[in-house]
């Protein structure tokens, strides 16, 4: 059957008829300011792409950004941006209806060729959010931010249902601007967590003062007012919108939170610089004003100060945590240099309840790929200039690799002594680390690296054929921007770190004649567990060029960024930006560590240019599109019960007694990360199969079900 015929079918199946708030055509995108166009809801149906290794990953332009009346451009430039860091399960769709269109791609309002609203596919599915900031054209003031909260059936992972909703504006027209905006974070629910101040504003009286923190509740949002943050309350769309640092002298960097399903009372968590001088910057967290401000996160550790925004894991080390949380910090033995990371597990309302500090190693090696550095290893960065105002959120990443048992921490140095926020020359590090006793020994990889004649290569599978290297980012540029060549790393659920890179990829054109396609690409590094190095993925790059099922338009990624004019670009990957939870929240170890499954989903600010010739910022996805219904065996945790043998811990394929007393280990030692498996041992129950961050009796029986079970 055809897309029209399709589309055709399914309305008339639902017997409804195309609305006005029909999607996207060229040239029509949502008006920032328009009351008819705060909340729109419509359908995107992804497209596949197979990675160098052979993986397939659904690829699709959530939303694109708003435009403002007057532009000559398609729509607005994206600055920092966002995606949960979790799902739900078994939630109600939050829109009765969602478009769905032909004629061109998704995230806008417009008129369609075929534009018809159908109804979601069941009463519940699973939800995600993704959010981003965007900024008007040269001669506007204009500043947003949108949130696109997303639901599917995972029956059908490859049909997104999305509800995008104007969050905030910052003026009532471009031409007046009373705020200024970074994001931030969002958790599943459409939470936004952003800052804002008036740097540079024009509103005179009406404009916000001093730092400031808000939560918007993006599905809270009345669509018949904009939400106007200015310094008058009555701009705003107030019972959706939380003020929760408010009029700060104190600089702040960007926040980001607690996910509501953890923490019930929506934890806004972030961090300032030193509130005096010669002291420690504080870790601020609350849900209403004024929030808690204090240096419980790094009391104890040695840290001198902190820099860049707080990154949240939804990891769980220790029982009754909420999360885990790091900043990049100066260690004891740190000087004014920033070459440690400090960790903290989170309580109610975002309480410490442990800390630790992790200092990077300058002699790091790469296991699977030996190189000999031109320069030492140098300053953990990616935090400078525009950063802690605007985000992204954030230059460091923590997380867990369930295959070998171990905690993730991964940042980017930038190693020349004497370049600063442009250094093109940078090292993507690793260290694991117990989560047991993150005070403990830290054993640091290289999973990125130039070494001044060549990069780390990239692969068409594990250890593979080199279809390219790494280079510095001005081989790409030819010159400008010239650096970072890395943007921050992200972190999945099987412990795999992701990242944009600079690039060399060799290729044959269709004569047969070789070339070097230089451009920044998506990249996944892959732990190796017979080394405990990781090996380059190529996930996506400029020149992917898919007509969309939705449209029949074909469309070409022509930019994927990573720096400004001289700093990491606020647009490019942070680890915010890698949904941490296994697609769907399935256990990770019933797949390979490098099956799409294993990570919830990647968003990226790009530029997809359609019919080759109109060029449209969009927020693109990278997910997984899977049927939840393929194999998996839940129960395989080990191929020895033998806590000194290598296949400890190992999945193997097979439900046997060694995955009973291994688990049985984990329990009576408190293993959260392994032993959480659910909230209830009721089938029935929909907390059933959810992990808790409890360690009880009923995980227990949930593991005698899945034992019993088997593999499929």
């Amino acid at each position: 059957m055809n897309q029209k015929a399709r589309i055709a079918a399914l309305a008339g199946m639902a017997g409804l008829t195309a609305g006005a708030a029909a999607q996207d055509s060229l040239g029509s995108i949502n008006d920032a300011y328009s009351t008819s166009e705060q909340r729109t809801a419509y359908v995107l149906d992804l497209v596949g792409t197979t990675t160098s290794w052979g993986n397939v990953f659904g690829v699709g332009p959530l939303v694109k950004s708003p435009t403002v009346p007057g532009s000559a451009f398609a729509n607005n430039l994206i600055s920092a941006n966002a995606v949960s860091q979790t799902f739900l399960n078994n939630v109600a769709y939050p829109s009765a209806l969602y478009a769905l269109w032909e004629n061109e791609l998704a995230g806008g309002t417009g008129p369609g060729e075929i534009n018809t609203l159908i109804a979601p596919p069941g009463a519940t599915g699973t939800q995600f959010a993704a959010t981003f900031a965007d900024f008007g054209p040269l001669g506007t003031r204009y500043n947003g931010v949108t949130t696109a909260v997303v639901n599917f059936d995972p029956a059908d992972p490859a049909r997104l249902y999305i509800t995008r909703v104007q969050a905030a504006v910052n003026g009532p027209d471009p031409s007046t601007d009373n705020s200024q905006f970074g994001i931030g974070g969002v958790d599943a629910s459409g939470n936004t967590f952003m800052r804002s101040d008036a740097f540079g504003t024009n509103g005179g009286a009406n404009a916000l003062t001093g730092n400031n923190y808000f939560r918007i509740d993006a599905l809270g949002r009345n669509p018949a007012q904009t939400n106007h943050i200015s310094a008058i309350l009555g701009d705003r769309d107030l019972s959706a919108t939380a003020h929760i640092l408010q009029n700060s002298p104190i600089s702040h960097t960007t926040p980001t939170g607690i996910p509501s399903e953890r923490d019930s009372s929506r934890v806004l968590i972030g961090a300032s610089f030193a509130p005096v001088a010669g002291a420690p910057g504080e870790y601020v967290r609350g849900s209403s004003f004024p929030p808690v401000a204090n240096t419980d996160h790094i009391n104890g550790t040695g840290v001198t100060d902190t820099r860049g925004g707080v990154t949240y894991s939804p990891a769980r080390f220790i029982p009754n945590s909420l999360g885990t949380a790091a900043i990049l910090a100066r260690g004891p033995a740190d000087g004014n240099e920033v070459f440690s990371v400090a960790m903290w597990d989170l309580g109610p309302g975002g309480s410490v309840l442990r800390n630790a500090v992790m200092t990077r190693s300058a002699s790091a090696v790469d296991p699977v790929d030996p190189y000999t550095p031109v320069l030492p290893i140098g300053r953990l960065d990616g935090y400078r200039s525009q950063v802690a105002a605007r985000g992204g959120n954030a230059p460091v990443a923590i997380g867990y690799n369930p295959y070998g048992n171990f905690g993730v921490v991964a940042a980017v140095s930038y190693d020349s002594p004497s370049v600063f926020a442009d250094d093109p020359l940078n090292t993507l590090l690793v260290g694991h680390f117990d989560p047991a006793d993150p005070t403990g020994t830290v054993s640091w990889v290289v999973a990125g690296w130039f070494d001044g004649l060549q990069g780390k290569p990239i692969k068409d599978g594990p250890g593979g054929n080199v279809i390219g290297r790494l280079t510095t980012l001005d081989v790409v540029t030819g010159g400008a921007p010239r650096g970072p060549s890395i943007s921050a790393p992200a972190i999945d659920a099987a412990g795999n770190i992701w990242f944009v890179g600079a690039a060399e990829q060799f290729k044959t054109d269709a004569q047969g004649n070789p070339f070097i396609d230089n451009d920044s690409i998506l990249i996944r590094a892959v732990w190796d567990p017979a080394t405990g190095g990781y090996e380059l993925e190529r996930i996506l790059e400029p020149g992917f060029t898919r007509t969309g099922l939705n449209s029949g338009v074909e469309y070409t990624l022509t930019f994927l960024g990573i720096a400004d004019s001289n700093s990491i670009d606020s647009s490019t990957l942070f680890s915010n930006g890698v949904n941490q939870s296994a697609w769907n929240n399935v256990n990770p170890t019933d797949y390979t560590n490098q099956d799409p499954r294993t990570v919830g989903g990647v968003v990226l600010a790009v530029q997809l240019t359609y019919l080759s010739a109109v060029n449209y910022q969009c927020l693109l996805y990278v997910g997984n599109i899977t049927p939840a219904d393929a194999t998996g065996c839940q129960a395989d945790l080990s191929g020895s019960s033998d806590p000194n043998d290598p296949a400890y811990g190992v999945p193997d394929g097979v439900v046997d007694a060694a995955d009973f007393f291994y688990y049985l280990d984990q329990f009576v030692a408190g293993n959260i990360a392994v032993a959480d498996l659910t909230g209830s041992s009721d089938p029935n129950d929909p907390a059933y199969g959810i992990p808790d961050g409890v360690i009880d009796a009923a995980d227990f029986f949930y593991f005698l079900d899945i034992f019993v079970a088997g593999c499929p």
